[in-house]
Formats: structure tokens, C-alpha cells, sequence
């Protein structure tokens, strides 16, 4: 059969052929941005009138009827998936398109099951193992159907009319011996819109037909290589929550790795395409192929357990899930290193790393230095979260295999085994937080550098900075105030022994977080009686703001109560102290502790969370730590002196702080 095109009615497309998506091609990755886009087109040409619109191309090898997908699968399963949720809104029975997704029964059965509306599908439908790419397909033939229901059935019918008449596809067929991956170079160099996963298999493919054969490697049988590879990586990758499903994503964080990460634009692609994978390149051999997509199959494997851990030994999923938390995306290379390294002493670690968990244990401090880097660095200095990454980067370049490069402030390094190198960047991040002066010597002499946060009064100052700024809000709204409440929840959890009352996923600063003492609390007599404030030092109501927004006044509380606690009073009939005794931990506490609610207990709660902060996370805020009067800048910013002394009630004093601050974090002794 000669090659051929045409441009072709979408009606046409779908009848003629008995459609196959290869095994090794990405799974279905269209998102409601591409959903959006295909139902405004339509929309846009039923309104307009317009005889045709060109929706794009269809690339299909051919023998006989059937068909295999070599580019367009994603808009053609989203054009079939639309057409049947129009004939369900205007009363039609589903058309049974004949795609075959081959050797992927996840998606091929939530295609049956939501595009197609065959309900025996149901049964082969396993909740516990579907990937992102099926959930795809649920959630585009559920957004589809919610748009059709908009129409009506006699608005639908017309739009099903348009979608299958007017929509243009140009539609190339090739033969069965045409080199696909050689005609893919020229259309992907024209702009076809692929991610880099795809670009990249199609240019090592396309390569291999042109690159001598060495010895036992023959362009044949690394094309084959390339194409299992393939499928591994999407398996894997799919298996990841969509949030985090991006290939181009992983692509440059195993090549920051692989290669080593340069500091310019288009830095993946100028590497990848125009450095490294190209014909231009004149030491670029079969062998190097086969390396690399060997080590790009198995970072895709570590890449899904790091996003989705539940294969990891226990202790490793709870670190990750706190080192997500604290939002240090930037580790994720280093991550992939360690645990890529790691494995090379029992490759079959990466199948069953729960089994594993002693070789994976510098891993686990390498995560819980990670993520005490991120709350220090970034959620309460507020560094940029840029910082340090390029250093991270060369360290997780240097871990991957031994002998190469030190990082400048690595020395040795690459000598180490892979227990004691990823032990040694684990303490590299512990100095880089907080590596300080101790009697003229550093805290950690092996880093000849100050920590970021080596000097107590950086706290201050941020923490002054927010009360000044954003109207005064203070603790209310940040980041680090997250963690810190969060942290003070768990903690009555005795690691996670006492069961959840609040999750991590329940807190929202709109919806959960109370503030106590009622932001506007001025419209209450009781809360003027219980904290009264002079006015002689509350310019611009910052008094007020300052123990509004101080951490202590600020409750962790589930959403029913939040709502409906309002700025009633803390004690009476309507009071929140009855509330908070049947709510979370931290809650319970404040109604069991506190008779009432002044700036007295205010102070005492905020030393106690940052109590706890510190040594959850392993830093100091104050110096001489057991004055707890020291943390009051901390807690009220730069009214501290005012509210000590007495202008917002009762002045506070070591004496009366202390019990209280020591009563609450004696309940974490019991």
C-alpha cells in the first residue's frame, strides 16, 4: 500500500477502521484544559454555523481494517467519548467504537465501562488499582455528560450532527513497512505538540535506524528495548495521582541526575535533542542508548514510589508525607538519586522496597532533614524556593553512581559508599539550616559555613514583618502557621498510636482555623470585659491584630464548629469552650486547660506550639530556651512589650506564664 492522506469527516474516521493503541505509547493524559477547548470548538461551531472545522491529525499505520494509533489517540478516544455522551443526552443508545488499548486491560476497561456503557465492564474494574491515565477516562466521559445535560436532547442531536460532520481530521495512513519514528522527526520538528517523553522515544527509535550495529547491540533489538521501556515508564507513571502526573516533570529530574543540570533556557531539550540525542552528536553510540533508557525505566519505577509511596517501608512513607508538607519540591532529584543509588546494591529492591526497609535507612534521615530544611528555610524564613537548588542538583548528579564529581561543598563524596554519601548530604542539609558558632568552632566543622537560620532574631523579623504587613495578619494565613498547628495536633497522637480527629487534608485557614478571640471582637461586651484593650496603644487597632493573629489564639478546628462558634463569647451558654471539649486534640485542650481566654493564655498556647515546633523539627528559636517570657516577640511580634506590660489586660510575667506553658506541654509526657 502506497502512503496516504486525506482530510476526512470525523463520521468517516470512526466507521471505517478497528482502531489499536500500541502498548507502548503514553495512556490517556488529556485534562479538563483539553476537555474545555474540544466542547468550546464544538459549541463555537454550532452557534457560528460553520461548514467544517479542522481538529487536527490522525496518524495510522494500516493493515486491512485495522488501524494502529501512531499519533492522535488522545484526541480520538476524547472525540469518541464526547459523541456518546451527546447520544446519552439526547436519548440514544452509546455507538460500541472499536479501540483497543493493547495490553493495558485498566484503561481498556474503564473505556468499555464509561465511554462505551458496557456495564459488564464493571466487574473487571478494580478500585484499588487504576491508574491516573483510566481515571482520565472516567473524568472526561463524566465532564462531557455534564456539559451535554446543558443542552437538551434536541440541542444534543444537533451538536452530535456537528461533532461528526463538520469536524475535519487529516488523517495520514502509512503502510506497514514505513519507518513511523522517521517521518515522527519531521512532524515533531514542525510543531506537533507532543510531550518530551514522547518526542524522546520517537528520536532514540529514529536513531536507531541510523547508528552502526556494535557486536550484540543491533538497532533492531535496541528499537524493541525502547518500546518495552516505553510501557514500563507509562505503568509507572500512571500509577502516580494525576496532580503529580506530568512525564516532562520526571524527565527532567532523572536527566538533573543522569547528566547534571545546566543553568539555561530550554535546558531539557537543548540537552536531550541538541546535545546528547542526535546525529550530531559524533560519540553517541547503541550502548549509550541502552543505558540510558535502562536507568530511565527504573527512575520511572522509584519516581512512582516516591509520589505514591505506599510500597515503601512505613517509616519512609510518613517521611514523605511530611516532606511534602513542608513543600520542598526541590529535593525530588536528590530523592530519586538516593534511592536509584541505594538500589544498585539489590536491584530487586525497586519491585519490593518495603522488604528492604534497612537498605533504604539513610534514605529516611536523608527525608527527615529534607523536610526539617523546608519548614526552617523556606515556610518560616521565607526564603525563596529557588534556594539552593542548583547545589541540591549537583549533589543528586554526584549520587547517582560513585566516581564522579564532588560538589564543591561535598569533598569526597563521590569515593563513599552509597549508605555514607547520602548520610553525609543528609547532615549537609542539617548545617545548611542551622550550622552555627559554638565557642569559636562550628556546630558541624565539616561545613565551613554559617546555617540559614543561625542567628534567633531572622525569626523575629520575619514574624514582625507579617503583623505589619497583610492588614496585620500575622500567624493567620502563612504557611509555617500550618505546619505548626498541625504538628501540635499530631502530637497528642503519640506517633500516630491515638486515632485521627483532623487531617492534614481538613485544614483550610478560611474554613477551619478560629480564631478565639474573635477578629471582630469589638461588637462583644463579654470579649471587651475579657481582654481589655487601652486604646492609647492600639493605632490602628494593632493590639487587637496582635493577639488576634498570634499563633496562640489560633485553633485547628473541624468545619461544623469553626462556622458556628462565630465570635461568641469563650465561656457561657453559647460559648466555644463547650465546643472545643468535643472537638480535635488541641481543642479538647484549650477547653480542659483554660477557664478563660485572656492574653495571658494566649501567650502560654503560643510558647507551647512553638515549644513543640522546636523540638519536632530540631532548632532552637530563643536563646535561653527556659525563659519562656523570651518567646513573647515570637508569639506577638512587635507589640510583645505592650501586651506584657499590661495594655491589653492583665500583664504577664514569667511567674504567671510558666505553670500554664508547662501544664500544656505536660500533656504530651502522659
Amino acid at each position: 500500500m502506497s502512503n496516504a492522506a486525506e482530510l476526512s469527516a470525523l463520521e468517516s474516521v470512526l466507521e471505517e477502521k478497528q482502531f489499536v493503541v500500541p502498548h507502548y505509547q503514553r495512556g490517556y493524559a488529556w485534562k479538563q484544559e483539553q476537555w474545555l477547548a474540544l466542547w468550546n470548538d464544538l459549541d463555537n461551531l454550532y452557534r457560528l454555523g460553520a461548514t467544517s472545522h479542522f481538529v487536527g491529525m490522525l496518524m495510522l499505520r494500516t493493515q486491512g481494517s485495522r488501524a494502529e494509533v501512531v499519533d492522535g489517540q488522545q484526541r480520538l478516544t476524547t472525540m469518541m467519548i464526547l459523541a456518546n455522551a451527546l447520544r446519552e443526552a439526547a436519548g440514544q443508545k452509546p455507538v460500541a467504537y472499536a479501540l483497543t488499548f493493547l495490553e493495558n486491560d485498566d484503561i481498556q476497561n474503564h473505556f468499555d465501562f464509561h465511554a462505551l456503557g458496557r456495564i459488564g465492564a464493571a466487574s473487571r474494574i478494580s478500585p484499588d488499582h487504576v491508574s491516573s491515565y483510566a481515571k482520565n477516562v472516567k473524568k472526561a466521559t463524566l465532564f462531557f455528560k455534564e456539559q451535554a445535560k446543558t443542552l437538551g436532547a434536541q440541542n444534543a442531536l444537533h451538536y452530535l450532527n456537528v461533532l461528526l460532520t463538520r469536524f475535519q481530521l487529516f488523517v495520514l495512513e502509512v503502510s506497514d513497512s514505513f519507518d513511523i519514528h522517521i517521518a515522527f522527526e519531521t512532524l515533531n520538528n514542525r510543531g506537533l505538540q507532543l510531550s518530551k517523553m514522547e518526542l524522546l522515544k520517537n528520536r532514540l527509535i529514529y536513531l536507531c535506524s541510523v547508528l552502526p550495529d556494535e557486536d550484540k547491540l543491533t538497532g533492531a533489538r535496541i528499537k524493541d528495548e525502547i518500546h518495552r521501556a516505553w510501557r514500563g515508564i507509562y505503568i509507572a507513571l500512571g500509577r502516580i495521582a494525576e496532580t503529580s502526573m506530568d512525564d516532562d516533570t520526571f524527565l527532567d529530574a532523572h536527566a538533573t541526575v543522569f547528566y547534571g543540570r545546566l543553568r539555561e533556557k530550554n535546558w531539557l531539550r537543548n540537552k536531550l535533542f541538541d546535545s546528547e540525542f542526535t546525529t550530531r552528536n559524533p560519540s553517541l553510540r547503541l550502548q549509550d542508548i541502552y543505558d540510558y533508557i535502562g536507568s530511565l525505566e527504573t527512575a520511572a519505577l522509584w519516581w512512582s514510589h516516591i509520589h505514591q509511596p505506599r510500597h515503601l517501608p512505613s517509616a519512609q512513607q510518613k517521611a514523605l508525607t511530611q516532606l511534602n508538607r513542608a513543600q520542598f519540591s526541590n529535593i525530588k532529584p536528590l530523592l530519586l538519586s538516593a534511592f536509584m543509588r541505594a538500589g544498585l546494591e539489590h536491584p530487586g529492591a525497586v519491585i519490593e522496597p518495603a522488604a528492604h526497609a534497612e537498605l533504604f535507612a539513610p534514605i529516611l534521615n536523608l527525608m527527615i532533614q529534607a523536610e526539617r530544611f523546608g519548614v526552617i528555610v523556606f515556610r518560616l524564613l521565607g526564603n525563596k524556593s529557588t534556594l539552593g537548588k542548583a547545589y541540591l542538583d549537583s549533589c543528586a548528579q554526584a549520587l547517582l553512581k560513585p566516581g564522579r564529581k564532588d560538589p564543591s561543598d561535598l569533598p569526597g563524596l563521590s569515593a563513599m559508599d552509597s549508605a555514607p554519601a547520602i548520610d553525609y548530604i543528609a547532615d549537609y542539609l542539617h548545617a545548611w539550616a542551622t550550622n552555627k558558632n559554638t565557642n569559636a568552632s562550628r556546630q558541624d566543622p565539616r561545613f565551613d559555613w554559617t546555617g540559614a537560620f543561625s542567628k534567633f532574631d531572622l525569626a523575629t523579623t520575619q514574624i514582625e514583618q507579617r503583623f505589619s504587613q497583610h492588614n496585620g495578619g500575622g500567624y493567620y494565613g502563612w504557611q509555617f502557621t500550618r505546619l505548626a498547628l498541625f504538628n501540635y495536633e499530631e502530637a497528642f497522637r503519640r506517633n500516630g498510636n491515638a486515632p485521627v480527629k483532623l487531617s492534614w487534608e481538613d485544614f483550610s485557614f478560611d474554613e477551619t482555623v478560629e480564631h478565639i478571640f474573635p477578629k471582630a471582637a469589638e461588637a462583644k461586651d463579654d470579649w471587651n470585659q475579657a481582654i481589655p484593650i487601652d486604646g492609647r496603644f492600639n493605632r490602628n487597632d494593632k493590639l487587637r491584630k496582635a493577639l488576634g493573629n498570634s499563633i496562640g489564639n489560633l485553633l485547628f478546628l473541624s468545619r461544623s464548629d469553626n462556622s458556628s462558634a462565630s465570635n461568641n463569647p469563650y465561656v457561657g451558654p453559647t460559648g466555644k469552650k463547650e465546643r472545643y471539649a468535643k472537638n480535635g486534640y488541641s481543642a479538647a485542650q484549650v477547653a480542659r486547660v483554660f477557664k478563660k481566654w485572656d492574653t495571658l493564655t494566649i501567650a502560654a498556647r503560643g510558647v507551647a506550639i512553638l515549644k513543640k515546633c522546636e523540638e519536632r523539627w530540631d532548632f532552637e528559636l530563643v536563646e535561653n530556651s527556659d525563659r519562656y517570657m523570651n518567646y513573647l516577640p515570637l508569639v506577638f511580634g512587635a507589640q510583645h512589650e505592650a501586651i506584657s506590660d499590661g495594655k491589653a489586660g492583665r500583664p504577664i510575667s514569667e511567674r504567671s506564664l510558666k505553670p500554664l506553658v508547662d501544664e500544656l506541654l505536660a500533656d504530651f509526657q502522659r
